[in-house]
């Protein structure tokens, strides 16, 4: 199948499902480093380190004690990315990540949401289950 919708998404933190997620995010860069020289007209690149880091979204659950309990300011996790769920041959991402920002909105008539954002600590693989 080559289109899939996101409600078939989930996270882990290593092996733990995480509660109650409502989306996530992951962004992958390459940092582009100048090599152009004084008398050149157009500029030229080579590629530098890359980088990459992740947003997700859920529903507090306190009880959730494996997963979303888990992932607070400055916690070094594996976070894995399920984009189509966890099924046999389903992709995902894994690597490690630090927890560089959680936040929580409570708002009237609302779910209480955690926000939360991480930064890749190395490479992030892509692979299938």
């Amino acid at each position: 199948m080559g289109v899939h919708i996101g409600n078939t998404g989930i996270v882990k933190v290593g092996a733990n499902t995480v509660a109650e997620v409502h989306g996530w995010t992951l962004e992958t860069s390459a940092v582009a480093v100048t090599t152009t020289n004084l008398a050149a007209a157009w500029e030229t690149r080579i590629t530098g380190s890359k980088d990459w880091k992740a947003s997700i979204e859920v529903a507090w659950d306190e009880t959730d004690t494996t997963g979303q309990e888990v992932l607070i300011e400055g916690a070094s996790v594996t976070i894995g990315l399920y984009p189509e769920g966890g099924g046999a041959g389903a992709t995902y991402h894994t690597g490690a990540a630090i927890v560089e920002r959680r936040g929580m909105t409570v708002s009237r008539n609302n779910t209480t949401m955690i926000s939360l954002d991480l930064v890749g600590d190395g490479a992030l693989t892509t692979t299938t289950v």
